[in-house]
């Protein structure tokens, strides 16, 4: 560039440096975002904070140490499952576009991810904790999920039974690290209520991605059940979901009665919402369902959460 161009076209020329900058920027961290499921981890990271929140109803810096720890061992993990699952990824096309996949990251690399997610994780589990049980926790966690769930559920439909009691742990690993009892009945149905939800979660994946997974080789649930039992089974372990729900809201003492009442309601949606999309309608929308089950899950979470902090801020 002359020493003659004027100011103005200077300044353009340095604005569009700086922006093609940042884009190939974020471009390039797209992939390892897409690796480790980045969004897909943020809730269960909430759920660990959320069982935090019901024993101590107090935010401080244990909490965010522990949610960011929880979020970067599920990120670990989530990254681990890639890894494990590049050979049937290139099987699906809701997968075969994954970074593993298509080269876009090396397995190398991959691993090294991986290895510096898993040691930050315990690092900040460790700091966040008031005994050795979350972290324990944190480990059975992705015990069960990479060691367990990601190769039996090639063989068996059982291994939807072990990815739930996976993703039981966070808020256990939350409600421990807060000092709560491990054993104590709020704890266990805190955990039956998060492995109750993810069954119906995954059914709806299944039955909307129905075609795909069907038409591709190696097992899952497609070839055992047809699409009717499929649905069958998802409104069992909803109806399941919904009485564990008002178990949690019939203790008591527990919880304050809003937080009460939204979880009873969220509850009751969800199992109306399922039992109309898959017993009147004729072609259900499973993602419909798979998205409402979702949101309603996590706002009714959220609003416990609010409540239970403004009732502890509003009693000191």
């Amino acid at each position: 560039m002359s020493k003659g161009q004027p100011a103005a076209g200077r300044d353009h020329g340095r604005n569009q440096v700086l922006r093609h900058g940042t884009g190939s920027g974020l471009s390039s961290l797209a992939p390892w975002f897409r690796l480790v499921k980045g969004l897909l981890c943020l809730p269960i990271a909430l759920s660990a904070g959320f069982g935090a929140l019901l024993f101590s109803p107090y935010l401080n810096l244990r909490s965010l140490l522990l949610v960011l720890g929880v979020y970067l061992l599920a990120c670990g993990a989530a990254a681990l499952n890639s890894l494990q699952e590049v050979d049937t990824d290139r099987l699906y096309q809701r997968t075969c576009q994954r970074p593993l996949v298509t080269g876009t990251i090396g397995s190398g690399a991959a691993c090294l991810l991986i290895l510096l997610l898993f040691s930050v994780a315990l690092l900040l589990l460790r700091f966040a904790a008031e005994s050795a049980v979350p972290l324990f926790l944190a480990c059975l966690g992705v015990g069960l999920y990479n060691g367990l769930y990601t190769p039996l559920k090639k063989r068996s439909s059982f291994a939807l039974l072990i990815g739930g009691l996976s993703g039981a742990t966070p808020p256990l690993i939350g409600w421990t690290a807060a000092g709560g009892p491990l054993f104590a009945p709020p704890a266990l149905i805190l955990a039956s209520l998060f492995f109750l939800w993810q069954i119906p979660h995954f059914l709806m994946v299944l039955l909307h991605h129905h075609r795909d997974y069907a038409s591709a080789p190696g097992f899952n649930l497609t070839q055992v059940l047809a699409q009717e039992r499929l649905r069958r089974l998802a409104l069992l372990w909803t109806l399941a979901y919904t009485t564990v729900a008002l178990a949690l809201s019939a203790l008591p003492g527990f919880l304050h009665p809003l937080s009460r009442l939204s979880n009873i309601l969220a509850a009751l949606t969800i199992l109306l919402a399922f039992s109309y999309q898959l017993l009147i309608r004729p072609s259900s929308n499973y993602w419909l369902l798979f998205q409402l089950l979702n949101l309603i899950f996590f706002a009714a979470m959220g609003v416990i959460a609010a409540t239970e902090l403004l009732a502890t801020f509003l009693n000191h």
